[in-house]
């Protein structure tokens, strides 16, 4: 029997994944399940939708998911140790909240015009020794697709709303239409650092005791296509040998520091009529 303490009790943060694609008739409960979880546990809960033969697919992630959420669509888990029917996110994430974890992540990303720079950091307060490593994910919210199918048309087959949060508050999915469009996306998966599920060997050392901090860094290419406001990064303390995903942390992905800004030399300000009745028009011309 191994015993390991830690110093400190620090935040569990679970993981929630789910495989899901457009094409999927049945995947709107996968979205409202990561919907409803996020919304109740903003904290401790980060959701990741992993999409499958629509344009939102990450290879790298789609081809690797199924060894940690078998079976079909949609899908869900929960750290790579739980997986279930999406529509029991919820029972998934209580089922792992209370693990006791040997660090804190915290993650961070900055951005120029063509790369995005991301920072996975642990925080220990144990020792954790062996194949442990530094996960990254970018995710992306409020993704138009080309139209979600939804197998929930006319209540056939029961109710299906998504609740009051995220970019489809209240959507009512049985009464929609069979394709809805427009749909918009959250929790996107966009890319995988160094495109591997369970982050790059070697990214952590093999010996880590209480009260080391490690950093690691991953680059992206940068995609136009992305809304680098709704860009957020994932980072994972994940065991390199089984998947598991021990702890997680969420970010920003935000401009450089020292950024210069193009400001004009003059701004003229005019209103119309003049006099007026209480109604004017402002017109800004600036050079």
């Amino acid at each position: 029997t191994t015993v390991s303490t830690v110093s400190s009790i620090v935040t569990k943060v679970v993981v929630g994944e789910e495989k899901t694609g457009e094409w999927c008739g049945f995947c709107p409960r996968g979205a409202v399940g990561l919907a409803e979880t996020s919304m109740s546990n903003p904290d401790d809960f980060i959701g990741i939708a992993i999409h499958n033969q629509d344009a939102m697919v990450v290879a790298s992630y789609d081809g690797s998911i199924d060894d940690y959420i078998p079976g079909g669509y949609p899908g869900g888990g929960v750290d790579r140790v739980i997986a279930g029917d999406p529509g029991e996110f919820t029972a998934m994430y209580n089922a792992r909240k209370s693990v006791v974890v040997p660090a804190s992540v915290e993650a961070s990303g900055t951005y120029d015009e063509n790369t995005i720079t991301v920072d996975i950091t642990a925080n220990f307060v144990g020792s954790l020794s062996g194949d442990y490593r530094l996960a990254a994910v970018l995710i992306e919210d409020s993704v138009a697709g080309a139209g979600q199918a939804n197998s929930y048309s006319g209540g056939g087959d029961g109710p299906m709303v998504m609740p009051n949060t995220g970019s489809m508050p209240n959507y009512d999915f049985a009464a929609g239409p069979q394709t809805v469009s427009p749909f918009y996306h959250d929790h996107v998966a966009r890319a995988l650092g160094d495109d591997e599920i369970n982050g790059k060997a070697g990214s952590l050392p093999s010996m880590n005791a209480d009260g080391d901090t490690v950093t690691y860094t991953y680059t992206f290419n940068r995609d136009n296509n992305w809304n680098i406001d709704k860009l957020h990064v994932v980072g994972m303390l994940v065991n390199g040998s089984t998947g598991e995903i021990l702890n997680a942390g969420k970010g920003n992905v935000n401009p450089p520091l020292g950024i210069s800004e193009n400001k004009s030399k003059s701004l003229s300000l005019f209103t119309y009529p003049n006099p007026s009745n209480g109604l004017v028009n402002l017109s800004i011309d600036s050079e």
